[in-house]
């Protein structure tokens, strides 16, 4: 039974789906599963630290070298949540189930979500969860509902603009929102405006993991067809800060106007006598180590400022990093910048490798969050596209828990969230994104089913109580996953 229907009183139509043979170990490992003692804010009470007894959540290793959260009392707590748990699919594109199931109240809605969620073992709310339809808390989530449901939650403050906001503005104002000058006054004075709005509603709230501080950096430096963030540097007029940092930068690479020519001179088109006439250039393809090194410089000032503004408004709670897209190619030079001023590195994970974490954490020494992950299903006819996609809603199952597993084993990765609550998407670019299709405000049983029961493991297999090599060799011999 979908949960949320012993809110609404009536019981759903399920329809049986078969399961194929190579399937069978999956539910053999799943009875093992044994619903576990939870704390108010979901944590494990078999595993509890006194001194980990703080209000708030933190991090930290068990005796054992796994890395967890920590809820406010004291116990280890493992995020498998869910992104843009938003009421403003249902109130948009389902005015039957807005106005009969929920009376149109965003607190009802939101009520019968938290149970199913809880219903479906998971334990947190995430990225652009909000109660309402897109307006200016579609930027930030309500905090309204995330204290209304009680889930421990994470919250994205967008110091610098997702692409998405593109959509909405100009285009002109979208690469002044999206490629900032990171060293100017007026951004700075952004980001303290925007992190103040957002934090002062939830820095008291025991329930908040802590802080993204953007969602998808531009954080790619080879070109490949696209710009770079250095390019909007570039173009700068030549008294912003931002292009004088650029300019200092090349004098420091490049000990003489020569040595600049040599590599520059024939795609500038002239040579330089002084490395001020700089100022004056306003277009450059840069060579990869200057475009990398540059990137880096651009993002580690965005690190500084950042870092600094969430603890000017909430010195205490986590900084959750910047949910890094891995679908935009080279990222190193983003992880050794931003890494210094992050509690935890989060990346937006489609089809990527769980051994990359590997590599990140070997790197970094951080501990990780898998903030966005999904498959998508064919059998909705919906575009998917360019998102790892496969046949059906089993196999969307069967590909979480797979990918759960493999990162939920990684001890130093603290929480997977899924992609997201509903199916959504643009005009005629809808994709199957979601546990619920919100055209008819149902579960995908298929899928829903299986997260349950891999939600359900997920303890054991963080703490090393259960190993996986039996089941992932079954799977792996059966080719089930699109990974790897």
């Amino acid at each position: 039974m979908d949960p949320g229907d012993l809110y609404r009183g009536r019981a759903m139509i399920r329809i049986p789906h078969p399961i194929l043979p190579a399937l069978t170990w999956m539910f053999a490992c799943a009875a093992t599963a044994v619903a576990l003692p939870l704390d108010q804010y979901q944590g494990f009470l078999d595993l509890h630290d006194e001194s980990r007894v703080t209000g708030r959540f933190t991090i930290g290793e068990d005796d054992q070298g796994h890395t967890w959260f920590w809820t406010p009392e004291g116990n280890a707590y493992f995020g498998i949540g869910v992104n843009k748990v938003m009421s403003s699919w249902i109130e948009l594109h389902n005015s039957d189930a807005w106005r009969v199931t929920y009376g149109r109240s965003r607190w009802t809605w939101g009520e019968m979500q938290r149970e199913r969620l809880l219903g479906w073992s998971f334990n947190s709310i995430a990225h652009l969860s909000t109660s309402g339809p897109r307006n200016d808390n579609y930027t930030y989530g309500d905090p309204r509902l995330y204290r209304r449901m009680q889930l421990p939650y994470a919250v994205t403050l967008f110091l610098v603009a997702h692409e998405g906001i593109r959509h909405f503005i100009p285009e002109e104002e979208y690469h002044s929102e999206r490629f900032p000058d990171v060293w100017s006054d007026d951004w700075a004075e952004t980001a303290d405006l925007r992190a103040e709005r957002m934090i002062s509603k939830v820095r008291t709230d025991p329930h908040l993991l802590g802080y993204y501080m953007a969602n998808e950096l531009w954080t790619r430096y080879e070109y490949e067809g696209h710009k770079i963030w250095a390019d909007y540097i570039i173009a700068l007029d030549s008294d912003a800060p931002g292009k004088q940092q650029w300019v200092a930068m090349m004098a420091e690479v490049y000990d003489a106007p020569e040595e600049f020519n040599a590599i520059y001179a024939d795609s500038l088109g002239w040579s330089i006598t002084d490395f001020d006439e700089l100022h004056e250039v306003y277009e450059l393809r840069m060579e990869i180590d200057d475009a990398r090194e540059f990137t880096f410089r651009i993002l580690d000032r965005f690190g500084q400022v950042a870092h600094s503004k969430v603890k000017k408004y909430d010195p205490d709670h986590l900084i959750l990093g910047t949910r890094m897209s891995l679908s935009q190619g080279a990222f190193g030079a983003a992880v050794e910048a931003l890494a210094p001023y992050c509690d935890v590195l989060s990346f937006n994970s489609y089809g990527s490798s769980p051994r990359l974490m590997d590599l990140v954490h070997q790197y970094t020494d951080k501990p990780i969050i898998i903030s966005e992950t999904s498959y998508l299903g064919d059998d909705t006819g919906y575009s998917n596209r360019p998102y790892p996609r496969v046949p059906d809603q089993t196999q969307r199952g069967v590909s979480y828990r797979w990918a759960i597993t493999e990162f939920a084993s990684r001890p130093f990765v603290v929480g997977v969230w899924w992609h997201a609550f509903y199916d959504h998407g643009a005009d005629e670019s809808w994709r199957n994104w979601g546990l619920v299709d919100p055209l008819t405000d149902t579960p995908y049983d298929e899928l829903v089913d299986l997260a349950q029961e891999t939600n359900e493991m997920l303890f054991d297999i963080h703490s090393g109580e259960v190993t996986r090599s039996w089941w992932r060799s079954s799977l792996e011999n059966g080719r089930m996953s699109p990974l790897d």
